[in-house]
């Protein structure tokens, strides 16, 4: 049975998630995204979504507005002269925005002379945000980073972070889908996923589920191991510019 203290919680989500859409109702739209698992980046939103205030073209890449033009990633390959891209998560991406026409990029392209797009891929960290650009090689002028705010908000609460490979948003969920057919157990888990969508309540519902797995370090040292693999990022970033 679900404790009071509990209830609370839930209760408290809730009426804050009800009135943060209250006031930014376009904010739905960014929830109804659906996740697509895609090699090498992990996580990515949904391909060609449609939406009054936020699409998508086939790749996952936010459209953005030039001149009353829609631009999705091959019509922005196809423009002439200067190119630039603003590369990050959710910022630079957009979350928030009532219109595609809002974003950075489509704000930049009303007053430059280059024609800016928006790369960014929205809960991306610092390594995802530079695995597309490599993965793209869009031949373009300039290359802004709106970049870190993500690898410090997962990297320092995920249970699955590597010093290696960071931690990436969703992972819980993809080892869940993983692990669905050999651990009956998952089953449960993902009942309570569905039910309650907060991963404190969830854990309720599987006892044990993150057993075996290493203690969370103190915040000061995950923070400090956050910004080691954000400068190695930075680096490449550098050494590509160069």
């Amino acid at each position: 049975r679900m404790g009071a203290h509990r209830k609370l919680r839930i209760f408290r989500k809730t009426t804050a998630m009800n009135r943060l859409l209250e006031l930014a109702p376009q904010l739905l739209e960014y929830r109804r995204m659906r996740i697509e698992w895609v090699p090498h980046l992990m996580n990515l939103h949904e391909p060609n979504f449609r939406s009054e205030v936020c699409n998508t073209d086939e790749f996952g890449f936010r459209h953005t507005i030039k001149n009353s033009k829609v631009l999705d990633y091959a019509a922005f390959q196809e423009e002439p002269g200067s190119k630039g891209l603003v590369c990050g998560g959710s910022t630079a991406f957009g979350v928030g925005a009532t219109n595609d026409s809002a974003t950075i990029t489509s704000v930049l392209n009303r007053s430059s002379h280059t024609t800016w797009f928006n790369f960014a891929g929205m809960a991306h960290n610092s390594t995802q945000e530079l695995f597309r650009f490599l993965l793209f090689l869009p031949k373009v002028d300039q290359v802004v980073l709106l970049t870190g705010i993500n690898n410090l908000t997962i990297h320092t609460v995920s249970p699955h972070f590597s010093e290696v490979y960071g931690a990436v948003f969703s992972q819980t969920i993809f080892q869940l889908l993983n692990n669905i057919n050999t651990n009956p157990k998952y089953l449960k888990y993902l009942a309570g996923r569905l039910r309650h969508r907060f991963i404190d309540s969830l854990l309720q519902f599987l006892p044990g589920l993150t057993a075996g797995t290493p203690d969370m370090p103190d915040f000061e040292s995950r923070y400090r191991q956050s910004l080691i693999i954000l400068a190695r990022d930075l680096d490449v970033w550098a050494m590509l510019r160069d």
